[in-house]
């Protein structure tokens, strides 16, 4: 009697111990059945989509170095040259007369170059400045040699438009803006009426505002159009207290404000 009590709690046990391990290894193998799982799936999205991006960054990054091989056949520190020959623009340029020159180019922005058939074949870079060798007699044309060894044009063409006086006055808004100045100090009436500019406008000033251009043929073109402004309808010169602003603006012109207090009495001035 006593060993079957025995045996039966030896049974209950055992059978105890076996369902408590049962019931661990299956919460145990739940948790392990979801969590490894969804975090698998999430990193083999995060890794094909990683390797989408980078793909297609390599993809774009190879195609802009394409365009861009396309586009610049050979350049130096003045010009670039395409890689393919662009649209006939022009007839050919080689059967005109030229004579030798020595005047500049200085862009200002970028100006197209052409071969002696009147194709498009490449541009002068903004900033850049050119000594030309030849002017066309009969054509609105000049040309210089090419620079750049290894391609096929002997010559490279540009518009005489784009040739630089030198006469010609370029200004920019902040140059612009002390010619204003040195026009009324440089006034005769200044020894007399003693304007005064401003570093910064104030509150009390009206302003008159106005576009001159950023260039100029000489310089008495350029001080006849900035007294017709600034010393016709409206006269500076009229006000003692002054302040300035010039603003580049687009299409090759500045944008001024002058903003004035303090009218003069010409009456009172001796």
């Amino acid at each position: 009697m006593k060993k079957n009590v025995i045996k039966k709690w030896a049974v209950v046990v055992v059978t105890g111990i076996f369902m408590t391990s049962l019931t661990g290894c299956g919460t145990k193998t739940g948790a392990t059945e979801q969590v490894p799982e969804s975090s698998n799936e999430v990193v083999e999205v995060s890794n094909e989509n990683i390797e989408t991006e980078v793909t297609e960054t390599e993809i774009e990054i190879e195609n802009d170095a394409e365009v861009s091989d396309e586009f610049v056949g050979a350049e130096d520190e003045n010009i670039v040259l395409y890689a393919e020959v662009g649209s006939q623009d022009y007839c050919p340029l080689d059967e005109k007369n030229y004579e030798s020159s020595t005047d500049t180019v200085s862009a200002m922005e970028d100006i197209p170059l052409y071969n002696s058939g009147g194709y498009a074949v490449g541009y002068i870079k903004n900033g850049s400045s050119i000594t030309l060798d030849e002017t066309g007699t009969d054509i609105g044309w000049a040309r210089f040699e090419n620079p750049i060894a290894g391609t096929d044009y002997d010559y490279l063409y540009v518009l005489k438009d784009y040739i630089t006086n030198e006469d010609e006055i370029r200004l920019t808004a902040e140059t612009m803006k002390q010619r204003i100045i040195d026009r009324v100090l440089d006034s005769p009436v200044n020894d007399d009426v003693h304007y005064v500019f401003l570093d910064e406008k104030e509150s009390d000033m009206e302003v008159y505002e106005c576009n001159l251009m950023s260039v100029y043929t000489d310089e008495l073109d350029f001080q006849y159009w900035l007294d017709e402004e600034l010393t016709r309808d409206f006269n500076m010169l009229d006000y003692k207290t002054l302040y300035v602003e010039c603003e580049d603006d687009a299409d090759g012109w500045i944008t001024v404000r002058l903003y004035y207090k303090d009218i003069i009495d010409w009456t009172q001035i001796q």
